[in-house]
């Protein structure tokens, strides 16, 4: 099994990158989006790697830290999550954010995940909270609980109650507006995911609103 690789990244799409070795081999290897869009190609990089092997294939995928890497495989543990939903879990938070989401319990932080349905995020606090707060309390994750939120996160937690509030709120006007639940969703977890994501409800709620008529124009 493939554990880690370091190496010089050739091409780059998306979260999908070959990263090629010393000794002249390519690895196609899936990283979460949230890593993958501050990469390029020509950046060299250190991964550590998690082999997935199915009947028909072999996956490659890639975790800048350890710490990432067994928070992945802690939620590959939880029932109904294969690697592709951890991974997309994982692309839509930090993963520092989300072991404090599951350490203490927060299933209505979790609901605001993109990607991750209620009953999901319940199944994923119950089955996780009690082994994880086990290996934090011996020193587990320090890595990840030790960082300071990124600046991204930093200025979406100063407004209202951080990001879950913001999105709360916002999703509650639109859908008093008439917007339909499922399309009010996919645009705000949209515009939350990006890099200077909007701090206040009501930025957040005119940048939706611009979204939606943008699109059904």
């Amino acid at each position: 099994m493939i554990g880690y690789l370091q190496g010089k990244i050739l091409e780059i799409e998306d979260n999908k990158l070959l990263l090629s070795t010393a000794n002249g081999v390519g690895y196609l290897v899936t990283m979460s989006i949230r890593e993958g869009i501050s990469l390029q190609a020509g950046d060299s990089l250190e991964l550590y790697i998690h082999t997935h092997v199915r009947e028909d294939a072999l996956d490659l995928f890639g975790f800048r830290t350890k710490d990432e890497k067994d928070l992945f495989l802690a939620l590959l543990n939880v029932n109904g999550i294969g690697p592709k939903s951890a991974l997309g879990i994982l692309s839509h938070t930090e993963p520092g954010r989300l072991l404090q989401i599951i350490v203490d319990g927060d299933k209505e932080s979790l609901h605001d995940v993109q990607g991750i349905g209620k009953k999901t995020a319940d199944r994923i606090i119950l089955e996780m909270i009690d082994p994880i707060r086990k290996q934090v309390q011996a020193g587990k994750y320090s890595g990840l609980l030790s960082k300071k939120p990124s600046e991204t996160h930093a200025k979406v937690s100063g407004a209202v109650s951080g990001a879950g509030g913001i999105l709360r709120e916002a999703r509650e006007a639109l859908m008093g507006l008439g917007y339909r639940e499922m399309e009010v969703t996919s645009t705000l977890n949209s515009l939350m995911a990006q890099s200077t994501p909007p701090t206040q409800v009501e930025e957040l709620i005119r940048s939706a609103l611009r979204s939606i008529g943008g699109s059904a124009s």
